[in-house]
């Protein structure tokens, strides 16, 4: 941004760093038209790995972009604007995919648990409420987490 910018940017009481790190706004609507693409309603983790179109870029790395976000957002220098944006309905930002994750496959187990009266699936079981869930894969993982906690389990 040259000088001129900066002073129309105070002017209007913003920092030049505000306007330099601002939501491009083409970043944001391609969230939501990549969603609306792929008929994703409600939150939603954008995978890593997802390119899309966002303005004149062809690849744009939507996934790194909904990742640095979320690293904006624990550094507790995410534009507030941008985080009502990125809240919004239409945008269904995950801030914490690894805790939804483990909700979801928590209530799979919960489902499954009301379904079979217990806790313990074969490894290959697969739960199909509300989704398919590798429940039985998933119940061997903390079994073998748990292993690691309990003192003199070794």
């Amino acid at each position: 941004m040259g000088a001129r910018g900066v002073e129309r940017a105070a002017v209007r009481g913003e920092r030049a760093s505000d306007r330099i790190v601002s939501p491009g706004v083409a970043h944001y609507e391609a969230l939501v038209r990549w969603l609306r693409e792929n008929e994703i309603t409600g939150l939603y983790a954008v995978p890593y790995n997802t390119e899309t179109e966002a303005g004149l870029t062809k690849d744009f790395p939507l996934g790194r972009w909904v990742h640095q976000q979320r690293t904006t957002l624990r550094a507790g220098k995410l534009n507030p604007h941008r985080k009502e944006l990125l809240d919004a309905p239409k945008a269904g930002m995950v801030w914490e995919p690894g805790a939804e994750a483990w909700e979801t496959k928590l209530a799979a187990l919960r489902s499954y648990r009301r379904a079979t009266g217990h806790i313990a699936p074969r490894q290959d079981a697969v739960w199909t409420d509300p989704a398919d869930r590798r429940i039985g894969q998933h119940m061997a993982n903390l079994r073998c987490k748990c292993v690691f906690l309990i003192p003199g389990s070794e």
